[in-house]
């Protein structure tokens, strides 16, 4: 796909300490989001993606740690 010029990219993940809050703060600035609560993701963290259609249609997601990751 990227040889034919389209991209190659298929999201962004951004660590955040508490997706709660995290979460709360974007709703309450009217951000639309695909997961109004967190799910487990890769390796037990928690996450969530914002809605593309806020983010010139890139993939945006918020991770969280499992505790006691290092």
């Amino acid at each position: 796909m990227i040889a034919e010029g389209r991209g190659g990219l298929n999201h962004v993940c951004l660590e955040v300490e508490n997706i709660d809050e995290a979460l709360a703060e974007l709703k309450a600035k009217g951000i639309p989001l695909l997961d109004q609560v967190p799910r487990i993701g890769h390796a037990g963290c928690r996450i969530a993606f914002l809605d593309p259609s806020a983010t010139e249609n890139c993939l945006i997601e918020l991770a969280e740690l499992p505790a006691g990751h290092a």
